[in-house]
């Protein structure tokens, strides 16, 4: 049935014939900035590999989702940051092995990349309101869209929850290696593993069942709490022992309530959520002050929350960048906070709102946690210095030189990313390395 066809008057709304008005092309571009902290003029790429130059960010195509090189929020109402994927631009320069900016393969590469991951999550998800989802400012916000809600969480228990959910962890008071007396050429590395084999580990880990209330229980021993059968989250003091014989600072690599330098200041953690629980139990004396019991046993996944089939169906889809992306996003998509109007803040016809976590989504940051610290673990005992952990992933300072010892590294964590030989040919070549950064 065509537009013009006759079609029977609906009340109000949009008639039902007209169903192609939900149907939408959403096409995609890399704005790269000359300069990124003052976002004007650039180059653009398309991801059939055009490129050209725009002398102000509003002079481009409005029917674009525009990704950016951007370091912070534009205004333009189709631009997006580098932090838009979670990875940063950067970042997945490096996995492919190209410079970000590079105009021959570059940006015409990170154009397709984009444009591939974000095409894929289209044909993956669906949205009541696609164009209203696609209005969110990164991927994972829109992912969070097309998902159901978690049962409504009471307002203490929340207050609970959004103590005990850490995002990344950033090693505080550590040893800067680039601001050493005569010190060699220092880079950072950032080691990670396969996105999708990583968001799949995740989310077959044990959650607390979303919708089972929870109440004080008394433990008589810190092991006890560690071994419930039923979800625990804790409040603790902790006290760390001096560095032992292998000289590493648990104190400072557990980065216990430590943010990116970005995000909210002044957050006293006391809460933290069983997994996390048991692998600070083995580097701290912990003292259990206060716990909350779900009052049922850890479950699998909702299936509505879980990965789409045809990301885990075929084992090749782990070779897949905008797999991975995807599934990336996914679970980070889980641990999103959530706004609810709050009843108890409406004055003068003003309703406030407050940021709810849920118990899934502190379970994966917790479990992400766990990982980010072996891995972390792992490359202090190889004398590394160890920057942050986060996302299946570490960054670590090592001499811009010694790149050996950063594929030594990657060996025994079994990284896959970055693209460590390309790296390794341009570091050869005496080229630019890129920016290599954490993200």
């Amino acid at each position: 049935m065509g537009m013009g066809s006759h079609v029977k008057p609906q009340a109000g709304g949009i008639q039902e014939g007209n169903s192609g008005l939900w149907e939408y092309d959403l096409k995609v571009g890399l704005a790269a900035f000359h300069n990124d902290k003052n976002p004007s003029h650039g180059v653009a790429a398309l991801p059939d590999g055009q490129l050209r130059i725009f002398e102000s960010r509003t002079s481009l195509a409005t029917d674009y989702l525009w990704i950016s090189t951007a370091e912070k929020a534009i205004t333009a109402q189709n631009f997006r940051t580098r932090h838009y994927f979670r990875s940063s631009l950067n970042v997945l320069a490096d996995d492919l092995g190209v410079l970000l900016k590079d105009e021959v393969k570059g940006l015409p590469w990170m154009a397709r990349l984009m444009n591939e991951t974000i095409q894929l999550a289209r044909r993956l998800y669906r949205w009541p309101h696609p164009m209203q989802a696609w209005s969110r400012p990164t991927l994972a916000d829109v992912i969070r869209a097309a998902l159901p809600r978690y049962p409504e969480v009471a307002s203490n228990l929340a207050k609970v929850l959004e103590n005990a959910h850490q995002t990344y962890s950033v090693v505080p008071d550590r040893d800067r290696m680039a601001y050493r007396d005569n010190a060699m050429p220092v880079q950072k590395f950032t080691l990670r593993h396969n996105r999708l084999e990583y968001a799949h580990y995740l989310l077959s880990q044990p959650v607390p069942d979303p919708s089972a209330p929870w109440s004080i229980v008394r433990f008589k021993s810190l092991k006890q709490a560690i071994d419930s059968e039923r979800p625990v989250l804790a409040m603790v003091a902790l006290e760390f022992d001096p560095p032992g014989e292998d000289q590493i600072d648990y104190s400072r690599l557990a980065a216990f309530g430590s943010q990116k330098f970005y995000e909210r200041r002044g957050h006293l953690r006391t809460w933290v959520a069983q997994p996390e629980l048991a692998w600070l139990a083995q580097h701290a004396h912990i003292h259990l002050q206060t716990t909350l019991v779900s009052e049922a046993s850890a479950i699998a996944l909702p299936q509505a929350y879980a990965l789409p089939r045809a990301l885990t169906s075929d084992p090749l889809m782990s070779l897949s960048l905008p797999a991975g992306l995807v599934a990336e996003n996914h679970w980070v998509s889980l641990t999103l906070p959530r706004l609810r109007a709050s009843a108890s803040t409406q004055t003068g016809g003003t309703t406030t709102f407050e940021s709810v976590m849920d118990p899934v989504g502190v379970w994966l940051r917790a479990y992400d946690r766990a990982y980010g610290f072996f891995m972390a673990e792992q490359a202090a005992r190889m004398k590394f210095n160890v920057v942050s952990y986060g996302y299946g992933s570490v960054s670590v300072e090592s001499e811009k030189y010694d790149i050996g010892k950063i594929f030594d590294l990657a060996d025994a964590l079994g990284t896959v990313h970055p693209n460590l030989e390309a790296l390794y040919n341009r570091l050869i070549a005496g080229e630019d390395t890129g920016a290599w950064d954490a993200g």
